[in-house]
């Protein structure tokens, strides 16, 4: 139902406000990731975004594992102003408030998966698929491969909200995948 909301809501764009969806789209919940996840649930938590927040990686991170604390962190200072720190941990600690990002090769992925009893297998949800669960204490991005990771965090950067308070994400549970296996694009051409 949210999905066909979200479509109806994207379709719709400059039509006046006077229509007679108007009403249904004002109560949908606002479409928070483009492409539009496979599978998608908000939740009332919010997870705020502030300095005390760290990137956890691994005591050895991948090239991978580092693009993407590289990129969060640069996101986060550029156009929001907070300078979130990466920190090398062993294991995930219950108090820690942080963001958990990799493939599930990467040990704290591993963990968080299995305490969350996720499915995040090289099949499930399959080749460049992740998980992306923003819950009040931690953020984890699962991706199935390196690529799934990147796409994961490309969600992730989608969600962060502006608030009077600071910024701030909302809580989800998210699994995406592709729906071809192939990504293409169609360039048209006019007058050729």
């Amino acid at each position: 139902m949210n999905q066909l909301l979200i479509l109806i809501r994207l379709c719709c764009r400059g039509l006046p406000r006077f229509s007679l969806i108007a009403p249904m789209l004002a109560a949908a919940p606002a479409p928070f990731v483009f492409p539009i996840p496979q599978e998608m649930e908000l939740t009332e938590t919010k997870f705020p975004l502030d300095e005390s927040v760290r990137i956890l990686l691994p005591l050895e991170p991948t090239a991978a594992d580092l693009l993407l604390a590289r990129q969060l962190t640069a996101e986060l200072s550029d156009r929001y102003g907070i300078a979130l720190r990466s920190e090398r941990v062993a294991a995930v600690a219950d108090t820690d408030r942080a963001i958990v990002m990799g493939a599930v090769t990467n040990p704290l992925v591993r963990q968080l998966v299995a305490q969350r009893r996720l499915a995040v297998t090289p099949r499930q949800p399959g080749p460049e698929g992740y998980v992306l669960r923003i819950e009040r204490g931690s953020v984890l991005v699962a991706g199935c491969d390196d690529a799934g990771a990147f796409y994961g965090l490309q969600s992730l950067r989608q969600l962060v909200r502006v608030q009077p308070q600071g910024a701030e994400l909302p809580g989800i549970a998210m699994r995406d995948w592709p729906h071809k296996p192939f990504r293409g694009v169609k360039l048209y051409l006019p007058g050729r």
